[in-house]
């Protein structure tokens, strides 16, 4: 029984193997047709001979307007929180410092 099963994974395997060989012959056998300039004219102009190049520069020129509108706010934004952030240190400080003003001025008063 256990022969019977090798032999039939080793036939499965050596068939599997034929298909994947003759599969890569063909596929060498079937060459890709060969890029010519008219090709290379098509990528590079639209049906109605504008430049796909400049459509290009010109979709990433707005899209760089939108990055930097969005580092301007970002940068906006970044500063509004530090701002915010050396507020309350100023205000914390102002608060200490009056704490030891008043501690200071108790301890005058007292002596």
């Amino acid at each position: 029984m256990m022969k019977d099963k090798h032999w039939l994974i080793a036939a499965l395997t050596v068939f599997t193997l034929g298909v994947v060989y003759v599969t890569l012959i063909a596929a060498q056998m079937n060459p890709q047709p060969e890029i010519t300039l008219e090709d290379l004219y098509a990528l590079l102009v639209t049906e109605d001979g504008q430049s796909r190049l400049a459509r290009i520069e010109e979709a990433l020129a707005a899209q760089q307007e939108k990055i930097d509108t969005i580092q301007i706010t970002i940068t906006r934004i970044e500063s509004a929180l530090l701002k915010r952030d050396w507020d309350w240190t100023l205000r914390d400080i102002e608060d200490h410092l009056r704490n030891i003003s008043e501690k200071l001025d108790a301890l005058l008063r007292s002596s």
